[in-house]
This record gives C-alpha cells, structure tokens and sequence, in this order.
C-alpha cells in the first residue's frame, strides 16, 4: 500500500506547488512593470508603447494577465500617431516557470485590434523597426561621453530585481474583431483587411507563423489557412519569405506555395499556383463564362516590373490552354508577351461567338476545334 501514500504525497505537493503559485499571483502587483515593459519596447523598436488600462490578472487553471487601450506608436512619417491599437490584450502565463522566477507567455488574446502597414515615398516601411540613437551598437566618443554620466539607481523590488521578461512567444495566438490597413503613400494603393477571427501560432518573431484566417479583403470574405515567414522577415531583410497557404472565396479554393524576397513590395516571386472552383461567374464581372475551372502556373518576376506566368494550364468553360505569360510594366507603355497552346476549344460554349460559331462548332465532331 505504500505506492498508493507515495502518489499522495506527491498529489499533495503538486497542490501546495499550486497553492503557492496563486498566492504570489494574487499578491503581485503586475502594474509595476509597465514602466520596464515600455522602455524595453522603445529600446528594441525605438516606438513608444502605451498602456492605458491596468495590467490585471485573472486567476484559473491557466492564469492570464490582461490589460485594456494599447497601442504601439507609428513611425515618423506614419499618416496617424498609433501603428497598432487594441481595445484589450491577454497573455496566458505558464505556471510551473513561476516558481524559478521567471515569466513565459502561453497564449496572446488580441480584441479588436487596429494595425497600419504604411509604405513611404521613399520605400520603406513602418515595419523597419530602429532603437534610438545610441541604445545599440554605439562606439567612439559618443558612447565614452554617455558612460560617463552615471544613470540614477532605480529602487527595485527583490522580486522585481528576480522575476525575467518574457521573449515574444505564443503557443496559441487568436485575434478577434480586427482590421489591418495597408497604404503606400508613393502610389495610393490601400487595402483593408478586416478578420472575424484569426487562430494561429507565435513561436518567436524570426519562426514562421501559423495561421487559419475568416475575414474579408476590401470587403471580399473568404477564408485562409497556413504557413508564412517570420514577422522579422516581412521587411525582405535576409533570406526569402516562405508561404505555404490555401485560401477559399466565393466557391473557389487557391493554394500557393513558394517563397517572396520582399514580402511587402510584392518583388522576388517564386510561387506555384493551384486553383480550382465550381462556378467561374461567382468570381468576377459578368463575362459570360460559367461553370467548372482549374489552372496551376508558377509566378515569378525575373525582373523589376517584369511579371511571368510560367507552365501555365488552364481548363475552364470547355476549353483547355498551356503556355506562359510575360508581362512588362516598368516602361510608360506596358508589353505583353505570350505564347499559348489550346489543346480543345469549344466555340459554343464561348460567350459572344453567335450562331455562326455554333453552326461551325456543330460541323466538327464533338462540336470542338482543335
């Protein structure tokens, strides 16, 4: 019978453990680190963090911290202050690191939050995060002045002196009611991406992120599904960003694989492109074409401006195509250049041919051309 006073032994200290973890949670005041949380920001970004509610907990089984009104400060350039605002942020904690002293963050609760991806006239991007002058890398004569300048000693807590920040790292991450802007101010494009929810993924700001997205782009819903870049990437700093996702919109499914240089200037494409769907006409104006589709093609741009569609196969609306497709906008008058195969034709099905194509459709066996 001992087995059996072992296993409540240990019971009862996983419950103690546990009882132990909630008195320091519960007798903690979080709100103190609100001023270490934002110079950390301003010294890895150069952005100012606000936090306008109180940092609360609140206790279960996973205890979370949740504070209300933050936002994230927009470049200089930016056209509003806040790049990013939320009306409330929640972290899950992970207990058992509590009682080493230090803090890890299980999951990130974004409620409505607001981001703003702004490119300058310049090219770049309020992405390109910069600490201050003089927070990293200084040398010379500048930093000897700055050390001798002793700061002021700020008065610490023991457990404040004990307790480590967390990297920015989620097991689960999960936005709910948000809108995301994108706005290059040198053409005028904007684009509005408004998420019903997204459920995915964090494991750091240089992993790739796991997403499953419902929302909808300029007001066009759809649903998302798969693996991208690291957020540290999206500036085409490094190595080529990775995409892998499938994408579902007014009956139809795409699915692109492959990798962007520089995500957000849309340049150093290398994608392969599968599509398929029920009913052309659900994807665009009035044509005339219907029914059944599937295409599969490789995306890339060899050049600046310059976009090729390559290994092009198209069967829709009775009628299948090969080929490639090369597109050059980089001058005034854009070209085009083509080369492409039609395996089966049907003249019939073709909208605006008349009867005199049907009548010439019917001549042939099959009422096709080749």
């Amino acid at each position: 019978m001992r087995w059996k006073w072992v296993l409540a032994g240990v019971a009862g200290l996983l419950v103690v453990a546990l009882i132990a973890v909630y008195a320091v949670l519960m007798s903690y005041d979080f709100n103190q680190f609100k001023p270490t949380i934002i110079e950390e920001v301003k010294k890895a970004t150069g952005r100012n963090l606000a936090l306008g509610g109180d940092i609360k907990l609140q206790v279960s089984l996973s205890p979370s911290l949740v504070v209300e009104q933050v936002s994230l400060s927009n470049a200089k350039w930016g056209t509003r202050p806040q790049m990013i605002s939320a009306k409330q942020v929640e972290v899950r904690i992970q207990l058992i690191p509590l009682l080493f002293s230090e803090i890890k963050l299980d999951k990130l609760v974004l409620v409505e939050p607001d981001v703003l991806i702004e490119i300058n006239k310049d090219g770049s991007s309020n992405l390109d995060f910069a600490p201050p002058a003089g927070q990293a890398g200084q040398s010379g004569p500048g930093r000897a002045k700055a050390e001798k300048k002793p700061e002021p000693k700020k008065e610490e807590t023991p457990r404040e002196q004990e307790l480590s920040l967390p990297a920015l790292t989620f097991s689960e991450l999960r936005i709910e009611k948000g809108l995301v802007t994108y706005h290059d101010l040198k053409t005028g494009e904007k684009h509005g991406l408004a998420l019903q929810s997204l459920k995915g993924a964090l494991p750091g700001m240089d992993q790739p992120v796991k997403l499953e997205v419902e929302g909808a782009l300029d007001g066009q819903a759809f649903t998302l599904a798969g693996v991208v870049g690291a957020l540290n990437r999206l500036s085409g700093k490094g190595s080529p960003w990775p995409v892998e996702v499938k994408l579902g919109l007014r009956g139809a499914e795409l699915a692109i694989k492959g990798s962007i240089k520089n995500p957000l200037q849309a340049s150093g494409l290398d994608l392969a492109i599968k599509a398929k769907g029920d009913d052309l006409a659900k994807l665009g104006p009035r044509t005339g074409l219907a029914g059944p589709f599937s295409m599969e093609c490789k995306v890339s741009d060899p050049k600046p401006k310059v976009y090729k569609v390559s290994g092009l196969k198209l069967s829709a609306h009775g009628t299948d195509l090969a080929g490639f497709l090369q597109a050059d906008v980089s001058a005034k008058r854009p070209s085009i250049t083509a080369e492409i195969k039609a395996g089966v034709v049907d003249l019939v099905k073709l909208p605006g041919m008349g009867s005199g194509a049907a009548e010439e459709g019917k001549a042939q066996p099959g009422g096709a051309q080749k």
